[in-house]
């Protein structure tokens, strides 16, 4: 738990994705924080939103303009990305630390995070933006599909690269990112936020360095069936019930 210090320190941290499939749990994350860091400032713009409206585009921008720490999430293209392009150059070197994962390439370059940068050119060194996508590609040789060679690569690197010193920790911070992301809990969002914070937390904010608490990355299921009209709530009591089986018919 953060010291009474560190709590009361104020920090703006802003999240920009797709679309909306997270707001349940981005919401269920900013209570989880707020008992830890009451000063923190966090709001989540999304494309869907200022691609067709210029006034919600505006409102990213200025949190954008003001934020200590951002997050940029599956900013697929390059119009979703316009936007907000210039506001995240023009801010990168000035916040605490700005990640991307699953954007276009204009956006992903932007990730500063301590010394990893991935707009450092095309450097062949172990951890440049080339060698570590090709890591996570996987190899043939290994199995399964190209989606499910990524994932044992995501999971198996940030264990690889834990007890390595240097900027090998921010490419690992960088996975983890990705992997708390793709978890899409709210205890992964959380969990994600406060580490960025306990790493990076600069100037005034430095009391929050290291102050949080962080979960390990909760891995989603492979593969599940999600029933849309109950709540999640129930669905995961669900789990919980003997096996069953069942069968789907077109007629009685």
């Amino acid at each position: 738990m953060a010291s009474k210090r560190a709590a009361a320190v104020p920090i703006r941290v802003v999240i920009l994705t797709l679309d909306a499939h997270l707001a349940g749990a981005f919401e269920a994350a900013r209570a989880r924080l707020a008992r830890q860091v009451p000063g923190l400032s966090l709001s989540m713009h999304l494309s869907a939103d200022w691609m067709r409206d210029p006034a919600a585009g505006a409102r990213a921008v200025a949190d954008i303009e003001k934020a200590d720490i951002i997050c940029n999430m599956m900013l697929f293209t390059e119009e979703q990305a316009a936007a907000v392009l210039p506001a995240l150059r023009a801010r990168r070197d000035h916040c605490d630390a700005l990640v991307s994962c699953l954007c276009t390439p204009e956006v992903m370059q932007l990730t500063r995070l301590g010394r990893f940068s991935m707009g450092g050119g095309e450097e062949r060194s172990a951890w440049s933006p080339i060698s570590l996508l090709k890591k996570l590609r996987g190899k043939r040789e290994d199995g399964g599909t190209a989606g499910e060679r990524q994932m044992t690569m995501l999971r198996q690197l940030p264990k690889l690269l834990r007890f390595v010193p240097g900027p090998a920790q921010d490419v690992r911070t960088w996975l983890l990112c990705m992997s708390y992301w793709l978890g899409a809990t709210d205890a992964n969002l959380s969990s994600m936020i406060a580490m960025l914070i306990n790493r990076y937390a600069q100037g005034p904010r430095a009391a929050l360095k290291g102050a949080l608490d962080v979960d390990a990355v909760a891995d989603p299921l492979d593969a599940a069936v999600i029933h849309f009209s109950e709540p999640i709530e129930d669905q995961l009591e669900w789990a919980l019930l003997p096996p069953a089986v069942g069968s789907v018919v077109a007629r009685p």
